[in-house]
């Protein structure tokens, strides 16, 4: 296929991620360890080491960097108690820094571990893309050696041009066309625009969308 025939689409507030038997984590001395749950415990690894032990808790950062003990509750809650505090809250994630000092959330599925990377998304790709346009209607189009190929919903045939016309998230009215491999988008109204990877537009079924080329 030709680069940039293909969008990649993203729902708003698409949840994704992944299931894993561990934790890699960062303790309260900054040090890499991995966690993995063994009979209702946590069995912990500090990085490099061939050995490591059973404990009923584990001492994590938190996004913020700040210093927390959690217990397992159960097959899916968690403890949460902060350094110094005398109580803590059940919580059924574990917001805490990995190894990289990138922010991640783990929920508990049984013995296994349901891991999402802070502001991750899951999407799909197509050859299409369905909008409302400027007038609001309904349609549809696709890439052709950097121009668009657009259909209006219920009409016998299509066009050509260089700019999609559509309505972002909040509804108003955006051109775009293809510079390089990102989108150039201008606001209706004005004379200038701006390069970005991302499109955001509103969808046949008006929810809001993010369009990629790849």
């Amino acid at each position: 296929r030709v680069r940039g025939s293909w969008f990649y689409f993203q729902r708003e507030g698409a949840p994704s991620g992944h299931e894993d038997v561990i934790l890699n984590f960062s303790s309260w001395d900054g040090s890499n360890w991995t966690a993995r749950i063994q009979e209702g415990k946590v069995h912990q690894t500090r990085q490099g080491s061939t050995t490591g032990h059973d404990d009923l808790s584990l001492n994590y950062k938190n996004w913020d960097s700040s210093l927390w003990t959690v217990k397992l509750q159960g097959d899916n809650k968690f403890h949460h108690v902060r350094q110094g505090a005398t109580t803590g809250h059940e919580d059924d994630s574990l917001k805490f820094k990995t190894w990289d000092g990138s922010n991640w959330t783990a929920k508990l599925k049984g013995k296994k571990f349901y891991h999402t990377e802070e502001g991750e998304t899951k999407g799909h790709k197509d050859v299409i893309a369905k909008y409302f346009s400027w007038d609001g209607s309904l349609m549809t189009s696709r890439l052709r050696f950097g121009n668009f190929i657009h259909i209006k919903e219920g009409a016998p045939s299509g066009y050509e041009d260089p700019c999609i016309y559509f309505k972002g998230w909040d509804g108003s009215n955006w051109s775009a066309k293809i510079v390089g491999h990102r989108f150039y988008l201008i606001p209706d109204g004005s004379d200038t625009g701006k390069e970005s990877n991302v499109l955001n537009y509103k969808s046949w079924d008006e929810c809001n969308w993010t369009m990629k080329l790849i």
